[in-house]
């Protein structure tokens, strides 16, 4: 009888890793919990002991911070900017329909007497 194998991706094996290595849940249980077979998780953690650690460069996401931080800054004046650009387009033009109005209504009417 063939079992049909089951594709685990990358982020799988870490979730249900990280509940071994965080809450201390056995190997056995994690295998009953997950239907996996506890060889197959053995080999997991050994695969995620040998691969080398990711360093994370603290300096540089704290310069990427800075930078999006004044890349918001930037972007909600010119927001702001665009908004009262906005405005003020809209209180020149109910100006000029009013004066439009008002310029139609002190011309004289023809009328079309015969």
């Amino acid at each position: 009888m063939r079992r049909n194998r089951k594709r685990v991706s990358k982020e799988q094996k870490f979730i249900i890793l990280k509940e071994h290595f965080d809450k201390g849940t056995s190997i056995s249980e994690l295998a009953r919990i997950n239907n996996i077979h506890p060889i197959t998780l053995y080999h997991w953690k050994r695969q995620m002991a040998d691969q080398p650690q990711e360093k994370i460069n603290v300096e540089e996401i704290l310069s990427e911070n800075h930078k999006l931080k004044k890349d918001i800054e930037r972007l909600t004046k010119a927001l702001g900017n665009a908004h009262l650009d906005i405005e003020c387009s809209k209180e020149i033009i109910e100006i000029l329909k009013k004066k439009s109005q008002e310029h139609l209504l002190k011309q004289p009417r023809k009328s079309s007497k015969k």
